[in-house]
């Protein structure tokens, strides 16, 4: 999220979700908050930090858990998203969470074959979610009209990943 509000400023705004009210913004913070578990009085400081991210960033990402096949959810306000992604869905489950906690605790208690797993769960995951998007494309009867989102998506991805691993 860090990364995208340095990267998305010298980009257009988006359009999706113009005329969403403070109470649109609410009704997403509210959602979140059923989604995480979250209680009103427990848990006041990360509601408001979940408000004012939504309020002041161009991106917000939230877990969730859901029956069904959708990766994400999301909410577009005044050119601003609420991401919410499947923490039961596949690519969380077997590849994102397993990657994360290996960022978070280092690879002391893991043998080079695991991590070579993980390695290449995350470049499978990689190369799956991109035929499952070309494939997508594929329900659609005219998916040439989908070439701003492909252009899009791959000039965002490029200023992300260059930004993010811009001093490694």
């Amino acid at each position: 999220m860090d990364t995208a509000a340095r990267v998305f400023p010298n980009f257009p705004r988006g359009i999706a979700g113009r005329g969403a009210t403070p109470e649109d913004e609410e009704r997403v913070v509210e959602q979140a908050v059923v989604d995480l578990g979250l209680d009103h009085e427990e848990d006041s400081a990360k509601i408001e930090q979940i408000r004012e991210q939504i309020r002041t960033k161009p991106i917000t990402l939230m877990g969730g858990s859901w029956p069904g096949k959708e990766l994400l959810v999301i909410d577009h306000l005044n050119g601003k998203a609420a991401v919410k992604f499947n923490l039961r869905h596949a690519l969380f489950e077997q590849v994102y969470l397993p990657l994360k906690k290996l960022a978070d605790e280092g690879t002391q208690n893991l043998d080079p074959e695991e991590i070579t797993d993980l390695a290449r769960r995350g470049q499978t995951a990689v190369d799956h979610l991109l035929i499952a998007y070309a494939h997508a494309e594929a329900m659609y009867p005219d998916p040439e009209r989908l070439d701003d989102l492909r252009t899009y998506w791959g000039m965002f991805t490029e200023a992300l990943l260059r930004e993010a691993f811009r001093d490694q």
